[in-house]
């Protein structure tokens, strides 16, 4: 009788043993968001491919909003072979959606500068027309700074002795330049004015300029 015994319990045990092994534990993976609604979020990444997952009202979102081109972090758990696995936190960054917009100069600045920064690091550019081009942004990865990317255009130095001509096609080309400028999102604060979004840019060289938010 005891041996019977002492059998039934060790199954019992190797059957608790292999239910342990086989439960399904929560995962994680990071990308940028490719799409995404109140149901579900697309994101891809160089090593993670394209990634679905559902979203139900049991999913828990942090951080900033699930716009395109924003980076994601996902816990889920695993589904079933065929099935799109269940997401149970979407973490998004903060600075990513602050960023995006249509940012400008005061009227009175000495450059104007109107540009619009679009998901996926795209910006649009209104002004100025040829001394900057403001090609592309990105998340430096601390809170509240981007990195904008673009070209300096400068005119080219014109030797004494060919001051004058008016030959166009003796006319060097401009002298062109990469940059990249930090930016700091914040807001002004002050008596005289509402507080409102601004953006601070860092060059490397030369003063801080400011944009701010422009309100639909």
């Amino acid at each position: 009788m005891r041996r019977y015994i002492t059998i039934i319990f060790a199954s019992l045990a190797t059957l608790l043993a292999s239910c342990r092994h086989s439960e399904v534990e929560p995962m994680i993976v990071a990308g940028y968001i490719d799409a995404a609604t109140n149901e579900s979020i697309i994101i891809k990444g160089d090593t993670i491919g394209v990634r679905h997952f559902v979203i139900d009202e049991q999913t828990l979102i942090e951080g900033g909003d699930m716009t395109e081109g924003n980076i994601a972090e996902i816990i889920y758990m695993p589904a079933e072979e065929g099935k799109t696995p269940q997401a149970l936190t979407i973490s998004t960054d903060e600075t990513y959606a602050k960023a995006l917009g249509r940012w400008t100069t005061e009227p009175k600045a000495a450059l104007a500068v109107d540009i619009e920064l679009q998901p996926r690091g795209h910006i649009l550019q209104h002004q100025p027309e040829q001394a900057l081009r403001f090609k592309s942004w990105q998340l430096s990865g601390k809170k509240d700074e981007i990195i904008i990317y673009g070209i300096m255009s400068l005119p080219s130095e014109i030797k004494k002795s060919e001051k004058g001509k008016k030959d166009e096609a003796s006319q060097p080309l401009r002298r062109e330049y990469s940059f990249s400028i930090t930016a700091t999102l914040t807001k002004q604060v002050d008596s005289n004015t509402e507080s409102r979004p601004m953006m601070v840019l860092h060059p490397q060289k030369g003063r801080e300029s400011k944009l701010y938010l422009k309100q639909e």
